[in-house]
């Protein structure tokens, strides 16, 4: 990231504040704390762009009180989306219905039925019950009607026999149409040896569902997967504390559907896959979820279950080695952690500290605390993106917490944040990316059904492709026609059918038109009159979006003549004069020659 001229923002420090998908590019100065506050979406990838990151700054800056007059003139590079750190379960978990105490009687016989929604709203009725009636059941799956057939006039009746049936022959008619889930478990008669003429039909509720549970996620190498129902429906496992010494915990937050783990994720084997185990079986068991959704794996009530397997990963480079070697003639040598290196200035103060990195978590603010008891420095900050915290920010709350302590040796921070393998998943949703052209000149597919955003302010040249190449199936795919929007935006069918953006046109405008240099032929060349180009910025880019000062791109049309008529038609005349001038010299000759022969004669 690079300033303009100027001191204003001397001592300031840029901070990320909300992260969240969704989140609007935005940006509020702390005048008083000299900090800069960045809100935006940097968990969906290629949301933010260093354009829109540099847009959102600017305008902070501006809306400042009072206003900051230095500014941010070009910022490069792009966050990395790391997976392994969080991880969100998606919403295929159901609750299983649990029949009521009361089963469901029809013609004498109770119908008990279990878990499953299959029949949700179906309507059980009898069918003939005359003598000597064949038990049989069938099934109407547009009409949502189970009917069933039975002797219900034969004295005395056999009604286990009849049960047994029953049960065979709605079992059979539930298979044949493909309905698993509920089962016919039990039939019974009410009275043992007697039939009592019953309803003639009765309604299924609709509370039923199949069982389902969310799918299993991965944080921090362990595994963790769920029972049947929606108690964990969109749920995020996430890791807090991560440091040396930090006790097994799990914090349950049903208000925001989030689970956080803390723990020692540095020393190898600090703790065990089964005592994280009984922490969250402890610790969800404590909290309160919503009446009836928690359930047993078996569809009966009880406490939900998080089931976690496999072994908690051990993230190194994060931790560095003691100080050493300083004096109050001398100056200890750097040390390093995080990727950060650490130059302690001269001075004994700092010796035999080290540097550990303690909370990593998505979103979380540089902070630093010294522990002069073991002599430890602990970093915290958001290390599952790049330049996640920066250097400054570090220095800075390391400085902070040394003055705090009585420690006036400072410390100079360099380096950028090491970015966290494994330890955050990507939104099961997926995401679509904004550029569609690659610096080798690859393009790539990009949802054209979707809203295109601007990427940057470099023009590229574009020719249509003959294949666009999928990342996500690493396959390439014909194109079989284009067309261009109204936006510019050039949109292909591909072979499968799907729509992909492939490029924009680029539009410019000038401050003064008037004063662009005619080269001729249509053609003109900006000059210092005019002023620079202004490029179009597409729909989407913070502060800077002009598209529509620029109308529409019309495909198909063709332009209005720009011909100068007055010229066209003086030549017209020209030509149409020579002709008859021409016309009057072959008059002429024959004239002549008709004199000529008349002479001899």
């Amino acid at each position: 990231m690079e300033f303009s001229a100027g001191t204003a923002l001397n001592g300031y420090t840029i901070e990320l504040r909300t992260v969240a998908a969704g989140t609007s590019p935005s940006a509020q100065v702390d005048t008083a704390n000299k900090k800069i506050l960045v809100d935006g979406d940097f968990v969906t990838p290629n949301a933010m762009t260093a354009l829109s990151f540099k847009n959102a700054i600017n305008q902070g800056l501006s809306n400042a009180t009072p206003a900051i007059s230095q500014v941010v003139s070009s910022v490069s590079g792009a966050y990395s989306n790391i997976s392994g750190l969080a991880a969100t379960t998606d919403s295929t978990g159901k609750i299983p219905h649990v029949p009521g105490p009361a089963s469901m009687n029809l013609g004498g016989f109770d119908l008990t039925f279990g878990n499953g929604g299959q029949l949700n709203g179906y309507t059980i009725k009898l069918g003939t019950v005359a003598a000597s009636t064949t038990t049989s059941a069938s099934i109407d799956t547009t009409g949502k009607t189970l009917t069933v057939n039975v002797d219900l006039t034969t004295t005395p009746p056999d009604t286990t026999a009849l049960a047994t049936q029953i049960k065979a022959k709605v079992n059979a008619a539930l298979a044949s149409n493909n309905i698993t889930q509920p089962q016919l478990t039990t039939v019974a008669a009410t009275t043992p040896g007697t039939v009592v003429p019953g309803n003639s039909s009765i309604t299924v509720d609709t509370t039923g569902s199949d069982l389902a549970a969310p799918t299993s996620v991965t944080v921090g190498g362990m595994n963790f997967a769920f029972n049947n129902g929606t108690t964990f429906n969109g749920y995020t496992i996430e890791l807090g504390k991560i440091s040396v010494g930090t006790a097994l915990n799990a914090t349950v937050d049903t208000t925001n559907k989030k689970i956080t783990i803390d723990g020692d994720f540095i020393t190898p084997n600090a703790f065990t896959t089964s005592a994280l185990q009984t922490e969250i079986d402890n610790k969800v068991g404590a909290a309160t979820f919503a009446a009836g959704t928690a359930f047993k794996s078996d569809g009966t009530a009880g406490a939900p279950k998080i089931t976690v397997t496999g072994a908690p990963k051990n993230i190194t480079g994060i931790s560095s080695r003691s100080i050493d070697g300083g004096t109050n003639l001398a100056q200890p040598a750097a040390v390093s952690a995080g990727g950060f290196n650490f130059q302690p200035a001269y001075g004994a103060a700092l010796n035999d500290y080290k540097f550990i990195i303690g909370t990593v978590a998505a979103g979380t603010e540089a902070s630093a605390s010294v522990d002069t008891a073991k002599k430890i420095i602990t970093i915290n900050g958001d290390f599952t993106v790049a330049n996640g915290v920066t250097n400054g920010q570090i220095q800075n709350a390391i400085n902070t917490a040394l003055e705090g302590k009585g420690i006036m040796q400072a410390i100079s921070v360099t380096g950028i944040n090491t970015v966290i393998s494994d330890f955050k998943s990507n939104n099961t949703n997926g995401g679509t990316p904004v550029q569609s052209m690659k610096a080798d000149g690859t393009v790539s597919f990009v949802d054209g059904t979707k809203i295109v955003n601007a990427y940057d302010e470099s023009l590229k040249s574009l020719k249509i492709p003959d294949k666009i190449h999928d990342d996500a199936a690493n396959i390439d795919l014909r194109v079989r026609t284009f067309s261009v929007g109204k936006d510019g935006v050039v949109s292909a069918v591909l072979e499968d059918g799907r729509v992909t953006a492939i490029g924009q046109l680029a539009m410019a405008t000038f401050k003064n038109p008037a004063g662009l240099t005619k080269l001729g032929k249509n053609l003109y060349h900006g000059s210092v009159n005019s002023g620079d180009a202004t490029l179009r910025s597409g729909a989407g880019t913070l502060g800077e979006d002009n598209s529509k000062g620029y109308g529409d791109v019309l495909q198909g049309m063709l332009e209005m003549s720009n011909v100068d008529l007055a010229e066209q038609f003086t030549d017209m005349i020209v030509t149409s004069r020579a002709f008859q001038a021409s016309s009057k010299v072959i008059t002429t000759g024959d004239e002549i020659l008709q004199d000529i022969l008349n002479l001899k004669r």
